[in-house]
């Protein structure tokens, strides 16, 4: 991902201003929350559309995936990943759709058939990418959600007992793509399940190995790590081989700060954030960027832009969200 992020950030701070001093918070909070649940929908169709194989042409031309060549792909029959151009994207992405779902129904700006219609939408749409992360942050997500809004009781656990059942009765019975989709959920521990779960956690060790070795004062630079991070590859890659000047991906975004930073900014870094999570007394803007922390542990595609996402985001003094 390109340096000129925070550039851009930091351009867009004056337009955030204007527009969230024009508005009352009511009407900001309820458009805001309204109109990122709806966002999801176009994404959601189009997942269900590429699985169906009605063409799409999808443009590769994003470094945060490790792409160096642009090339566009005529996109019949191929894994669905909706208006992304990988699976686990589309669910990156529709996952914080999910956040405002849950938020607006709680929040009765939507009503709950609009819930229940969006909802088997946005899971429907993940079920089909056979993305094993998606699944797994959706489920959690949505387990979590109901206990929190529905409290901690008897009914409250039959009820999650029940819906877990169901999802993982579902599951076990569907194929997709020639995976069982439970047993594709439950080999997301599992290091060598496949080519694509080595990769993870490889790369992932291999970071470790390399914060460790040349980060504990000072980092190796800015999106850096991919230079020195062939030479820490544990032995289980030795089947993955990488072209010559092929940017590796991190697939862990917050050990790749690590390495990045140093340690001693590192931990200043999670210092501030923590600090201002803190101060920040709105559940959604905590569970936003709790959600992304998160995410980061397992994702490439979040890269170099979340310091500045949360450094800069909302201004913590005013209600914004």
């Amino acid at each position: 991902m390109s340096l000129n992020k925070p550039l851009f950030y930091l351009l867009i701070i004056p337009v955030r201003n204007y527009i969230s001093s024009q508005l009352s918070y009511d009407i900001y909070k309820e458009k805001f929350l309204k109109y990122l649940t709806y966002s999801g929908i176009i994404p959601s169709i189009a997942v269900v559309l590429q699985y169906l194989s009605i063409g799409f042409v999808v443009v590769h031309n994003n470094p945060s995936y490790s792409e160096n060549v642009f090339k566009v792909v005529s996109y019949i029959g191929l894994r669905p990943v909706g208006l992304s151009n990988e699976a686990a994207g589309h669910c990156y992405e529709l996952f914080f759709c999910l956040l405002g779902l849950f938020f607006s129904y709680y929040q009765r700006i939507i009503s709950r058939s609009t819930f229940l219609l969006l909802y088997s939408l946005f899971f429907v749409s993940v079920i089909l990418s056979i993305s094993r992360t998606g699944l797994l942050f959706f489920i959690a997500y949505s387990a979590y959600a109901y206990m929190k809004h529905s409290g901690v009781s008897m009914k409250g656990i039959l009820v999650l007992i029940f819906m877990g059942s169901f999802f993982t009765l579902l599951l076990g019975n569907l194929h997709i793509g020639g995976f069982n989709l439970f047993d594709r959920l439950l080999s997301t521990t599992d290091v060598e399940a496949d080519l694509s779960t080595i990769e993870r956690y490889g790369l992932a060790h291999a970071l470790v190995n390399l914060a460790i070795d040349k980060s504990m004062v000072l980092g190796v630079g800015i999106y850096n790590y991919f230079y020195y991070l062939k030479f820490y590859l544990p032995d289980y890659m030795k089947d993955l081989v990488y072209e010559r000047g092929f940017p590796l991906p991190s697939f862990n975004f917050i050990v790749q700060l690590w390495a990045e930073f140093g340690l001693p900014i590192f931990l200043l870094f999670m210092y501030m954030v923590v600090k201002y999570i803190r101060k920040c007394k709105n559940s959604f803007i905590n569970e936003w960027f709790l959600s992304l922390f998160l995410f980061a542990l397992s994702f490439q595609i979040l890269n170099f832009s979340i310091p500045f996402v949360i450094l800069l985001y909302p201004q913590l003094k005013k209600k914004i969200i």
